[in-house]
């Protein structure tokens, strides 16, 4: 998922390169994504010189340290694993389109 942030973030800025102040926000599981995107978007910076996508701004709200063992604790209980498998067929059928 961080790779589809990633993807977004390069958009807008070789899009509106000279217009493009980019603010970001992640919430919960959307934290880890978007500090992994962050940390991507570093590396394909760091060492060649070339100018990438100006973030002027990220915060991470409610992050979740382990999402495997949140997962877990989620998945327990009926109603966490009903909820977990519903998240993901969400996240999957808005990925499809």
């Amino acid at each position: 998922m961080s790779e589809d942030a990633v993807f977004v973030i390069n958009y807008v800025w070789n899009t509106y390169k000279t217009s493009a102040n980019i603010f970001l926000t992640g919430f919960s599981a959307g934290s880890n994504i978007l500090q992994r995107a962050l940390l991507t978007l570093r590396q394909q910076r760091q060492g060649t010189g070339a100018d990438g996508p100006h973030v002027k701004a990220a915060v991470c709200v409610c992050i979740t340290y382990d999402y495997m063992a949140a997962r877990q604790r989620l998945e327990r209980s009926p109603v966490g694993a009903v909820y977990s498998m519903l998240m993901a067929h969400m996240y999957k059928v808005s990925r499809l389109g």
